[in-house]
């Protein structure tokens, strides 16, 4: 948007002003992810899943859910590939993504839907 100083008779660019911000999820997201985090802490409580279960063992406390195909699109409430993990072994999947591929601790995603 462009106006004209009134003093120096310039064109100026002045961007657009919002009077509110945007959104930073849709409404349709912020549901799911309501009943995603209901969800998680439940599967979280679960015993079987209450340690990490990092392929190549590990006894810390899971602190959190391992979305091993992704968590993109339908596969954020998708259980079928949650898995319990530490924080360090989240971190770990985040960061060495190859290394977790080779181990079985990520799965690949190109096959799922």
């Amino acid at each position: 948007m462009t106006w004209r100083d009134p003093r120096s008779g310039l064109a100026v660019y002045r961007p657009l002003q919002r009077k509110t911000p945007l959104n930073k999820r849709s409404a349709r997201l912020t549901i799911q992810m309501r009943l995603y985090r209901k969800e998680a802490a439940a599967f979280l409580a679960e015993p079987e899943h209450a340690t990490c279960e990092f392929p190549l063992g590990c006894n810390e406390p899971s602190t959190s859910v391992q979305h091993r195909r992704g968590r993109f699109g339908g596969r954020l409430r998708d259980q079928r590939y949650w898995a319990g993990s530490c924080a360090f072994h989240q971190d770990f999947a985040e960061t060495r993504t190859g290394e977790a591929l080779a181990c079985g601790w990520l799965l690949r995603i190109e096959s799922v839907r």
